[in-house]
């Protein structure tokens, strides 16, 4: 590693770029790639990486263009993380059992009593739902599509003509509850 402090990540613009004749050569150090790889499967931004190897942000963004490793390896890292999760999610949604520990203490015990057992977690439906509307989007999604063919005819009508229509939809609107009400 670099024996920069991390806290102080360098935007230096020969930093960025491959180094050249004559230039400041390059920080980047292959062993980066390694720390790039395991914080990215644990989940850390490139904002969080750059911080641990004492770059910017914007340094790393350059040598993801100029260092195609770091690139293929932010990818694989970020790729084992979101599969990481999306099993996880869909477990959530699934419910699943685990192995747990109660640890008790008797009173007048000397010691604790570690007590095993399996703990169930319940199906979330919020998971489940969230799931499918990603994976099923076309059977799950809130809105559906309609696509009409076909003309549709429009007369034009004067506002008195466009009274005496609502007038009518309302009136029958009223029928058809009278006619609920009584039904029940």
């Amino acid at each position: 590693m670099s024996d920069r402090p991390v806290a102080e990540p360098q935007d230096d613009e020969e930093d960025c770029a491959p180094p050249k004749k004559g230039g400041r050569p390059s920080i980047w150090q292959d062993s980066f790639l390694l720390v790039v790889n395991g914080a990215t499967q644990l989940g850390a931004t490139d904002r969080e990486i750059a911080q641990m190897i004492g770059v910017s942000e914007r340094t790393l963004n350059n040598w993801k263009h100029t260092r195609p490793e770091l690139a293929e390896a932010l990818k694989i890292g970020k790729e084992v993380a979101d599969n990481r999760v999306e099993r996880s999610l869909y477990q959530r949604a699934l419910g699943y059992e685990q192995e747990e520990v109660k640890i008790f203490m008797p009173a007048g015990a000397d010691k604790p009593v570690y007590a095993s057992y399996v703990a169930k977690v319940a199906a979330d439906t919020t998971a489940a739902i969230f799931w499918l509307k990603n994976r099923r989007g076309e059977n799950w999604r809130d809105r559906t599509e309609k696509h009409h063919t076909g003309t549709v005819a429009v007369e034009h009508m004067d506002a008195d003509q466009a009274r005496a229509e609502i007038s009518r939809f309302l009136e029958g609107e009223k029928q058809k509850q009278r006619g609920e009400e009584t039904s029940h």
